[in-house]
């Protein structure tokens, strides 16, 4: 209750709880899952997003060794949130790109505390694959009639990464593309990334594919992000507090969704709102819901 009122006076505040338009409607997305709630990137945040009635689950993938799609923030064991055994000091020597996909499954993740999200349930869980994902996804909706969310996954990627915790940008996305065309999904899929390489090789491999380009400079633009890679993304997500409505506007005019990330305070949930965004990333799908019921704006 007291979260709930601190919500309503946060929006009563900037003025973003007044009458809405009834056709006044934005897209959910679930950050690594529900990772404010849940282990992030496993089964149970995806699940319990599910639940919850997130538009899209949004969440992470790296190559293993064997070439398969795990689905992980860091491309290495994380000791945050993942049991390393005695004497393992260094997570990044837990390489996951030099690890096979079933040793990486053997690891146990989310059953320790974790100081960012103290809320976080703890659940003994692992690294799932995206087609795990993706089908436990699809099952689960039919057998609980639930609407399938759809999928927005990040493909992890650097250049001084590359030979390292992954390949070079076009065989990386040859991999992904492998298992991407194996997938059997009746939602929207968008693939994003960080690296602008990744993306201009989705798109000359895979032209169908929405791509989103994600971006956390405060120098970049929707108009630099087309330059750079000499077409048009079907999203431009930004780091929220980069956010203005000069940017809303650019989207526009490019044809662009503009969806920002993370988003989890009141406050910086009422000023998305408020500025039209498209969609909303969040560790907290909850939060975002609450608010959304108060003004009575629709989630799809």
């Amino acid at each position: 209750m007291k979260f709930c009122w601190t919500l309503l006076s946060f929006c009563l505040f900037f003025g973003a709880c007044g009458p809405q338009d009834k056709h006044m409607k934005i897209e959910l997305q679930g950050h690594r899952g529900c990772r404010g709630l849940m282990p992030e990137n496993s089964w149970a945040a995806f699940q319990h997003a599910i639940d919850l009635g997130v538009t899209t689950l949004e969440f992470d993938v790296v190559l293993s060794r064997d070439s398969q799609l795990v689905v992980s923030h860091e491309p290495w064991i994380n000791g945050e949130i993942c049991l390393l055994e005695l004497g393992q000091h260094d997570e990044k020597a837990l390489n996951i790109y030099e690890m096979t996909a079933e040793e990486v499954a053997a690891i146990v993740c989310g059953t320790q505390h974790y100081a960012h999200f103290p809320d976080q349930k703890k659940i003994s869980t692992n690294k799932p694959l995206l087609q795990e994902v993706v089908e436990r996804t699809m099952a689960y909706c039919a057998e609980t009639g639930r609407v399938v969310p759809g999928f927005n996954v990040e493909i992890k990627s650097r250049p001084e990464w590359d030979g390292v915790f992954h390949p070079e940008p076009v065989t990386y996305v040859q991999h992904f593309l492998t298992t991407f065309n194996s997938l059997q999904y009746s939602s929207r899929f968008t693939v994003q990334s960080f690296d602008p390489r990744i993306l201009m090789a989705l798109h000359e491999q895979a032209p169908g594919v929405e791509l989103v380009y994600l971006t956390e400079d405060s120098s970049d633009s929707p108009e630099k992000a087309v330059a750079l890679l000499e077409f048009t993304p079907a999203v431009y997500s930004p780091y929220f507090k980069l956010v203005d409505a000069e940017m809303r506007e650019s989207c526009t005019q490019h044809g662009m969704e503009l969806v920002v990330w993370t988003v989890n305070e009141p406050v910086d949930i009422a000023r998305m709102v408020s500025l039209q965004v498209d969609g909303i990333i969040s560790d907290y799908p909850d939060r975002v819901l609450d608010y959304a019921a108060t003004i009575g704006l629709r989630i799809q």
